[in-house]
């Protein structure tokens, strides 16, 4: 299936902030509306499971790029401009939906992969989890449907262009920025937040997600930044972050498995299930956690040796001009003799590797 671009036309470290706002808002509102018609045919279930993850993904992108770009989206007042907040709602409710099918996706793709290695007297709970939660994804399609109905490609892209018509220079500069200047100053807020959430007790699963959603705004956004980097140095920087993100969407997932086996106990019980059945249920999750806490684990010692100083430093260099070069260069000024080091050469490469990959993408 069709990917989004990756670079978009006519936009460089030197476009002005509001064109390069434009275009990317553009491109990638009209990714999530080809997604949601995609996700939510009628036809053809059996790519629908690549469809919902792009879905996902492309409303978490443009989220992003709303909030990138938001001093040009922005009223006097600093509050967003009513078409950006509706999109913002609008994107958030697609998510949503996108979110519980792709949740049913993980754990089924999980559920399938344990079975392989069950004894077979273990195998109908497993049976039994593949089977509600293929029900629930069902529902969760469902949804995505209704989702679609409410908002059929044209509407979307009509929003989006409406939505577009609204973009502005930031309010109180003297001259309009380039988007390496704006870049410049939204990054270092999103590092530091990130640094915020690393200073949590990271044992704690909610302080371990939130530092999880932190790390993916930082992505998401160097993505929308990424004309400002060169390519070789943004893509070691970036599939470290991803590194990263994986490792504790994989810790995640773990623990969205767990509520779900949870769930599936209460309903088993209500419904007068067989006591075998719940206590084979009750098993799986306390292995389940078992699995999750080792993986949560293996991070923090991986994650404590881990240079994050220096590696957020890179990025902030990346950024600024060589010696000598005028900060209206650009990205050009990385090619020069003063460029700052590529991630690697700060050991990106000689880092602990992280114990285990995530099974999917994120």
């Amino acid at each position: 299936m069709r990917k989004p671009k990756k670079k978009l036309e006519g936009v460089d470290a030197n476009t002005r902030v509001s064109d390069a706002a434009r275009r990317t808002l553009e491109a990638r509102l009209a990714f999530v509306a080809e997604m949601i018609e995609l996700a939510g045919r009628e036809k053809g279930d059996d790519v629908l499971v690549e469809h919902v993850h792009q879905l996902r993904v492309s409303t978490r992108r443009a989220g992003a790029a709303i909030d990138a770009f938001r001093p040009c989206l922005e009223k006097k007042s600093g509050k967003l401009r009513k078409k950006a907040r509706a999109m913002r709602k609008r994107l958030k409710r697609i998510r949503k939906a996108a979110g519980e099918a792709r949740d049913c996706d993980v754990h089924l793709q999980r559920f399938t992969a344990k079975m392989e290695h069950m004894d077979e007297e273990q195998r109908p709970v497993l049976e039994h989890l593949i089977r509600t939660t293929g029900s629930q994804r069902d529902k969760a399609i469902k949804d995505i449907r209704k989702i679609r109905r409410k908002n059929p490609r044209r509407r979307l892209l009509r929003r989006a262009g409406e939505l577009v018509k609204t973009i502005r220079p930031p309010a109180g500069a003297v001259e309009e920025p380039s988007l390496i200047e704006h870049a410049r100053g939204a990054t270092p807020v999103l590092v530091q937040s990130v640094h915020e959430g690393a200073e949590a007790d990271l044992s704690n699963l909610e302080s371990l997600h939130e530092l999880r959603i932190r790390l993916k705004r930082l992505r998401y956004a160097l993505e929308v930044f990424a004309p400002c980097f060169e390519k070789q140095h943004r893509k070691a920087f970036q599939a470290m972050l991803k590194s990263i993100q994986d490792h504790l969407g994989t810790v995640n997932d773990d623990d969205t498995i767990i509520a779900r086996i949870e769930r599936t106990i209460d309903a088993a019980a209500a419904e007068g299930a067989e006591e075998q059945l719940i206590a084979d249920l009750r098993l799986l999750a306390d292995r389940q956690r078992f699995e999750r806490d080792r993986r949560r684990d293996e991070f923090l010692a991986w994650w404590n040796e881990f240079d994050r100083s220096a590696f957020f430093a890179s990025l902030d260099r990346m950024l600024q001009p060589a010696d000598g070069v005028s900060a209206a260069d650009g990205v050009s000024s990385h090619r020069d003799n003063g460029s700052p080091p590529p991630p690697d050469a700060i050991g990106v490469d000689a880092r602990p590797r992280l114990p285990t990959e995530r099974e999917h993408s994120t």
